[in-house]
């Protein structure tokens, strides 16, 4: 019997979205009967919404006879369907969610302190942190004015 391994990864792309590309190649594959074997290395990398997780584990990759392997979750469906897969997959659900209120909330809090919340620095400006003790009066200042916060803290400065 021939082996054909191929790597179908998630790069750049969020692990919950199943409309990832590399996804959606793999279950093409699966759906046209070239896959045998699914292996991740735990449920959450298949995907986090456990109803669809769930529907892949225990429907569709039966139905397709597809064997399912979680390596670090010690998942086979060869073994069968664990009962605490479910479990595991709705964790792995709210996990997400979590994360990502607490991502928002910690981003929020840092633009209230007026700290710089984006990821890249805009071309020709350089990273430079703000005085803690004149934030009361930037931000006094910003209230009634159009001027930005360097600019502010370059006036407080000199």
């Amino acid at each position: 019997k021939t082996l054909i391994f191929q790597c179908f990864q998630k790069y750049r792309y969020l692990t919950s979205a199943f409309n990832r590309p590399a996804f959606k190649r793999m279950m093409y594959e699966v759906e046209c009967g070239r896959v045998g074997i699914v292996i991740v290395k735990d449920q959450s990398r298949l995907g986090r919404d456990y109803l669809q997780t769930g529907m892949l584990m225990e429907i569709t990759f039966p139905q397709y006879d597809v064997r399912f392997i979680a390596v670090n979750d010690g998942v086979d469906s060869a073994n069968g369907v664990s009962d605490f897969s479910g479990i595991k997959n709705y964790f792995n659900d709210f996990y997400a969610r979590d994360t990502s209120r607490k991502i928002r909330a910690v981003q929020r809090a840092k633009g209230e302190r007026g700290e710089r919340v984006g990821t890249t620095i805009p071309y020709g400006y350089m990273k430079t942190p703000i005085i803690p003790s004149s934030m009361f009066l930037i931000r006094k200042l910003r209230r009634s004015s159009n001027v930005s916060l360097r600019c502010m803290q370059a006036v407080l400065e000199s």
